[in-house]
């Protein structure tokens, strides 16, 4: 939206506000909550982003923006020690179709953090693994096989931990 790169975050949320009030913004009300969760984003207001995040994935939950927005939800989850949560949304954000890659890498990497924070260190590995398999030029693949090496460490696994902190050496 011209609208979102143009104005103020206040006038914003005013303005997309009325365009969701409006009729005929059904085809675009998954982008407009979207975008209306990111005005409030920076207006210093994350409950209000929350809801909106909340929002597109219960009343959108093909859109394209619902991946971002469960991603969201997992990064304030995880900021909150609800690793449990947001392993869920994490989850749900790469079984969305259609996600745009950055979206997929950033919640692939952290599933792997929040299991690992969980100490389920074999699930971790494993996720750090196949994030590491599925975004070789990515840009949290050395930390991705690093975070491998730790998980198998955390498991007594040291052998396999030394070639996996080899590994993301290479990578540095």
């Amino acid at each position: 939206l011209a609208l979102v790169q143009s104005k103020q975050p206040a006038e914003v949320e005013k303005e997309i506000v009325s365009l969701l009030e409006s009729p005929g913004s059904t085809k675009i009300a998954d982008r407009l909550h979207y975008e209306l969760a990111w005005a409030y984003q920076d207006l210093q207001q994350p409950e209000k982003a929350l809801e909106q995040f909340n929002n597109i994935v219960s009343d959108f939950p093909e859109s394209p923006v619902a991946s971002d927005s469960h991603f969201q939800l997992g990064e304030h989850d995880y900021g909150l020690d609800k690793f449990d949560a947001a392993t869920g949304h994490y989850r749900k954000s790469l079984m969305i179709t259609g996600s745009p890659e950055n979206v997929r890498e950033r919640a692939a990497y952290k599933l792997g953090w929040s299991l690992y924070r969980q100490n389920k260190f074999a699930e971790a590995y494993e996720q750090f693994i196949a994030h590491t398999n599925e975004f070789p030029e990515g840009e949290f693949h050395a930390d991705g096989l690093f975070m491998a090496g730790e998980s198998l460490f955390a498991q007594d696994r040291w052998v396999d931990a030394l070639k996996s902190y080899n590994s993301s050496r290479a990578v540095f």
